[in-house]
């Protein structure tokens, strides 16, 4: 061998040595940071649809997460640790919305929401987990190879995602019988979670009253009315219907009535699309 060739060598065999190709880790942190921009970006598409806003916020989360990922793909060293501490900070703001945690304890009720929300969380973990094990690797360690628990985490992970899905469907095809929540003080009661009621058909006897409770501190505007199929609020006071305008509830309960005559009366909520209650008073 000549002695260029001898100088030459050592060179290619760095370029092509293990350490310069992803690892397993590195893997597992870019796809998981990959599947967090993806979701939030549906995240994104689902709140414009609905309501024609445009969370600038969401939309930097989208940006910061893609961008991260890219970055562990162009084996950064540093960019598995930021891809982990990126992951922490979005999925810790999500969750701290008090109408995230709505939907996750209330999963029957929004199926859809809750599903997009348990497999953020999971892609969130797996960031995590592979983003601070890929820099201790890096840094701190020859080994190139997949640790032994990166599959038991990945396949954990999936079938308690699964099982968490099966389960809420379960739940919202067989929902607990009664038309509401146990009275209150002999009060007929609803809860509202999120930007839902539990139950949306509530009966009430002749000339008493029902008492509202908003379970995690999500704000509601109640009034007379409900919202039609196509998303249009129609404020109509049925007649004897006791008269609820602009009654603001963020935490806590209010009791509505009472109720003089017998009929079917509605309420809705102003600030969430769909939020109907009908009341049967007998």
């Amino acid at each position: 061998m000549s002695p260029l060739q001898e100088r030459t060598s050592p060179v290619t065999s760095d370029a092509s040595s293990p350490s310069r190709r992803l690892t397993a880790l590195g893997r597992a942190t870019a796809l998981a940071l990959l599947g967090l921009a993806l979701l939030h970006s549906l995240q994104l598409l689902i709140i414009w649809s609905a309501g024609g806003k445009l969370l600038l916020l969401l939309l930097a989360c989208i940006i910061v997460t893609g961008l991260s990922a890219g970055l562990v793909a162009a084996r950064m060293r540093w960019a598995p640790f930021l891809g982990a501490l990126i992951a922490l900070l979005t999925s810790g703001a999500e969750i701290g919305q008090p109408i995230e945690i709505g939907v996750l304890l209330h999963p029957a009720q929004s199926i859809g929401e809750f599903s997009l929300l348990i497999i953020m969380d999971a892609c969130a973990l797996v960031a995590i987990g592979a983003g601070v094990a890929a820099t201790i690797q890096t840094y701190h360690s020859r080994d190139r190879t997949a640790p032994r628990w990166l599959l038991t985490l990945l396949v954990g992970l999936s079938g308690l995602v699964v099982g968490m899905i099966v389960l809420a469907f379960l739940v919202a095809a067989k929902p607990p019988s009664g038309s509401a929540s146990p009275p209150t003080n002999g009060l007929p009661t609803v809860h509202m979670a999120g930007d839902h009621f539990l139950t949306n058909v509530v009966l009430v006897p002749k000339g008493g009253k029902l008492r509202l409770i908003d379970d995690d501190g999500i704000e509601h505007i109640m009034q007379n009315g409900f919202w039609t199929p196509s998303g249009t609020p129609s404020s109509v006071t049925e007649s004897g219907a006791p008269i609820v305008q602009n009654l603001q509830l963020k935490g806590g309960s209010a009791d509505i009535g009472p109720f003089p005559t017998a009929g079917v009366f509605h309420l809705y909520c102003t600030i969430h699309r769909g939020m109907n209650l009908t009341i049967v008073v007998q």
